[in-house]
C-alpha cells in the first residue's frame, strides 16, 4: 500500500483549511445537495465532500456512508490532493497503490474511486469531491468528469460563501462585544464589577465553555490568585477545573497563564494538549482543546489574568486579539481610575480626620464669642462671627459626610438593624430639620397616617437618610414653600417620600444625582450650600438596610425622592 503523500505546501494548506472553520461542523444542505446530485449523475452509492486534515480525512457531506472520517494515511483523497488533479481508480484491487489498503481489503470493500480536488481561489487543495462504489466500474466519461469538476467548484464556492457569512456574523458580533466592553468600562464602578458583567459576553462571543479571572495578590508581588469570577457554560461539568484554580506565582510562571502574565501579550492556543503546564493539561483532559489567555494592564503592571477554554476554535485569530486588546485598553483605564479614586479617597479621608479637631475648637470658640463670653462684640464683629459660624458649620458637615461615606465604602459601618415603626423615626428627622428649613423660609409637613408600618432599619442611620433628603428638599424649595414627607404602603413594602415643589432636577444631571460630590449647575445661592455627598450617602445607607432609593422630577411640580423598604410584620405574642 502506498500511503497518501504530503504536499510540499502542507503547513500553508492546513492553515488555509483552518481559516474556513468548517472541520467538525454539522451537515449543511448546501453540501448535501451537491453530493446527492453527483451520486445521481454517476449512479454510485456513495459521494463525499472530503477535507484533508493533519492526520485524518473528515467528511463535510457523506452521502451513502455512515462514517464521518477515516485516517489520512489510508485515504484515496490524500493522493488526489497531492496530485492536484482528478484521480480515477476503476478497480482498486488491480491498482498496486491501493490493493492492500484497509478500505479495499477490509469490511468497506471499496473498489471504484473518482475524486476531484477542491482548489481554492488562492491555490490550496483542501480536499476532494469524490464518488465511491463497491464494485469495479468503467472510468467516467469526459462529460461526467467535467461535471465533477464543476460540482467541485460549486463545493468551493459554498465553502467561500459559508466563510463570508461567518466572517460577517463575526464582525457584527465583534462590534457588539467591543461595545459591551466600552459599556462595562464606562458604567461599572470598579474592575471586578466590569469583569463580572463582561465574562458571559466574552464566553458567548468566543465560543468558550470556561472563563476565569486571576487577581493580583496585593500582599505578594508577581503572584495571582483566583478571584472567584467564573463563567461556565450552562449544563457543562468542568468542576475539576473550577475546583483547582491554583495561584500563579514566580514558581508557576512556566504554566501558560503565568507566561502570559509575564510578557503581557495575549496568546491563542489551538491545541492545549501540546502545551506544558498542569493547568492546560487538566483543561485538555476535560475535552477543552483550545485556550485564549490575556491580561489587564494598568500603570505598566499586570492587574489580572483572564483565561478562556473551549472545545473548538470558533473565531479568527485576529478577532480574538482585537477583543483582548480592547478589553485590556478599556478595563486597564478603569483599573487606573479605580486606583486613583482609592488614593483620592484615602487622601480626603486623612485630611478630614486632621481637620475635625481644629474645626471643633474653632466652632466652640465662635459659639463662645457669639454668646458674649469674651465681652459684648461690636455689631460688625458680631456679624462676621455669625458668618464664620455658618461656614464652620458647613465645613463640619462636609468633614462628617466625607468620613461617613469613607466608612460606608470601606465596609466599616456596622448597622444595628431592628424591626421598628418608621413613623416615630421620621417625626424625629422632621423635628431635627425643622429649624434648618425655617431658616430657608420652608415648612415641613408630615403625612404618616399608619403608625404601625415597620421595617428592619438602623434607627440612627434611617434618621440620617430622611434628614439628608429633608435638608436637600428645603434647599431646593421656593421661599414660603412646603416640603411634604409621606409614609405609606407601596407594592408590598413601605415607601417614604420626600416631596419638594422646586424647579426639578435638570435632565442632563439626573444620571449623576447619586454620585459623590455631584452638584447641578445653576440655582440661587442657598442651593449651593451643599457638600455634594448627601444623596450619595442616602443611597448607600438605604441599600445597606435592604432598600432602594429613586426619584420622580418635573420642572413644573418639583421632585419627590422615594425610599422603598421591605415591610416587617408586627410580631404577635
Amino acid at each position: 500500500m502506498l500511503n497518501a503523500p504530503i504536499p510540499l505546501d502542507e503547513s500553508e494548506r492546513l492553515a488555509a483549511l483552518q481559516r474556513y472553520c468548517v472541520l467538525d461542523t454539522a451537515p449543511e444542505p448546501a453540501f448535501d445537495r451537491l453530493t446527492h446530485i453527483l451520486a445521481h449523475i454517476l449512479g454510485v452509492p456513495t459521494v463525499l465532500v472530503s477535507l484533508i486534515d493533519t492526520d485524518r480525512q473528515w467528511f463535510k457531506s457523506h452521502h451513502g456512508l455512515d462514517a464521518t472520517e477515516t485516517p489520512r494515511d489510508i485515504s484515496f483523497c490524500g493522493h488526489a490532493v497531492y496530485l492536484r488533479e482528478t484521480l480515477i481508480v476503476p478497480d482498486a484491487t488491480q491498482d498496486p497503490r491501493f490493493a492492500d489498503n484497509p478500505l479495499v481489503s477490509g469490511d468497506l470493500g471499496l473498489r471504484f474511486y473518482a475524486g476531484t480536488p477542491l482548489i481554492t481561489s488562492d491555490g490550496f487543495a483542501l480536499g476532494t469531491l469524490c464518488a465511491i462504489d463497491y464494485v469495479p466500474r468503467a472510468a467516467p466519461t469526459p462529460d461526467q468528469i467535467d461535471i465533477m469538476a464543476k460540482l467541485a467548484d460549486a463545493v468551493v464556492a459554498a465553502l467561500e460563501l459559508r466563510r463570508f457569512a461567518q466572517h460577517q456574523a463575526e464582525q457584527a458580533m465583534l462590534a457588539t462585544i467591543l461595545g459591551q466592553v466600552a459599556v462595562s468600562a464606562n458604567q461599572a464602578p470598579d474592575l471586578r464589577s466590569a469583569l463580572s458583567g463582561l465574562l458571559p459576553h466574552l464566553a458567548l462571543y468566543m465560543g468558550c465553555d470556561v472563563c476565569h479571572v486571576y487577581w493580583q495578590d496585593a500582599n505578594a508581588p508577581d503572584t495571582f490568585v483566583s478571584s472567584g469570577l467564573w463563567h461556565v457554560a450552562q449544563g457543562k461539568d468542568y468542576s475539576g477545573l473550577v475546583e483547582r484554580p491554583a495561584a500563579i506565582g514566580p514558581s508557576g510562571l512556566g504554566d501558560l497563564p503565568g507566561r502570559v502574565s509575564l510578557n503581557g501579550k495575549p496568546q491563542v492556543i489551538s491545541k492545549l494538549a501540546n502545551e506544558t503546564g498542569s493547568r492546560v493539561k487538566l483543561a485538555a483532559s476535560l475535552g477543552l482543546h483550545v485556550g485564549f489567555f490575556f491580561t489587564i494592564q494598568a500603570e505598566g503592571k499586570t492587574q489580572c489574568i483572564i483565561e478562556c477554554y473551549g472545545q473548538a476554535c470558533t473565531l479568527a485569530h485576529n478577532d480574538l486579539l482585537a477583543v483582548a486588546n480592547a478589553v485590556d485598553m478599556q478595563l486597564g483605564r478603569l483599573a487606573e481610575r479605580e486606583r486613583f479614586e482609592a488614593l483620592k479617597d484615602d487622601f480626603v479621608s486623612t485630611v478630614s480626620h486632621e481637620l475635625r479637631t481644629p474645626l471643633t475648637s474653632i466652632s466652640v470658640a465662635l459659639d463662645l464669642l457669639d454668646a458674649g463670653h469674651a465681652g459684648e462684640l461690636p455689631p460688625k464683629a458680631s456679624k462676621m462671627v455669625r458668618i464664620a459660624q455658618r461656614n464652620t458649620s458647613r465645613l463640619n458637615r462636609l468633614v462628617n459626610d466625607i468620613l461617613d461615606i469613607g466608612k460606608i465604602e470601606s465596609g466599616r459601618v456596622s448597622l444595628d438593624l431592628l424591626d421598628q415603626p418608621l413613623a416615630g423615626l421620621i417625626e424625629r428627622a422632621v423635628t431635627d430639620t425643622a429649624a434648618f428649613a425655617l431658616s430657608l423660609d420652608v415648612r415641613l409637613e408630615l403625612d404618616a397616617p399608619d403608625a404601625s408600618l415597620m421595617a428592619l432599619v438602623d434607627a440612627d442611620r434611617f434618621i440620617q437618610v430622611i434628614t439628608n433628603l429633608l435638608s436637600n428638599a428645603a434647599k431646593f424649595s421656593p421661599t414660603n414653600g412646603i416640603v411634604e414627607v409621606k409614609l405609606g404602603p407601596y407594592q408590598g413594602g413601605i415607601r417614604v417620600s420626600v416631596v419638594d415643589h422646586g424647579p426639578g432636577i435638570p435632565e442632563a444631571f439626573q444620571p449623576q444625582i447619586f454620585q459623590k460630590f455631584a452638584q447641578a449647575a445653576g440655582g440661587d445661592q442657598k442651593h449651593c450650600a451643599s457638600t455634594g455627598l448627601g444623596l450619595a450617602i442616602v443611597k448607600k445607607l438605604t441599600v445597606l438596610m435592604g432598600g432602594s432609593v429613586g426619584f420622580d422630577t418635573s420642572a413644573t411640580t418639583g421632585t419627590a425622592f422615594h425610599v422603598d423598604l421591605p415591610e416587617s410584620l408586627p410580631t404577635t405574642a
